[in-house]
């Protein structure tokens, strides 16, 4: 379910706390609330492999990342994600 208009909620999981201040700071700047967790927000800002897709795909969040971004780049993602993407498309 969307959010309304306006409605501007964060769940922010960077990789470092210089970055998570940095982010901080400027998302507080610009009126956004920190969540915690990917469900009750309306951006999630993270590496690409911790982002909820699932909620991206059914249009519920926006995310700082493409979509299998990660298994265009590292193997080590490849697996994993095609595994869970053929969970949910199927075969």
């Amino acid at each position: 379910m969307r959010e309304p208009a306006g409605v501007k909620r964060i769940a922010l999981a960077p990789s470092t706390n210089y970055e998570r201040q940095l982010l901080e700071d400027a998302f507080d700047r610009f009126g956004w609330e920190r969540v915690n967790s990917p469900r009750e927000a309306t951006l999630q800002w993270g590496k690409a492999r911790d982002i909820d897709w699932q909620a991206v795909l059914d249009g519920e969040l926006v995310a700082n990342s493409y979509y299998l971004k990660t298994a265009l780049t590292r193997k080590a993602d490849l697996a994993r994600l095609l595994a869970k993407h053929a969970k949910i498309v199927g075969p």
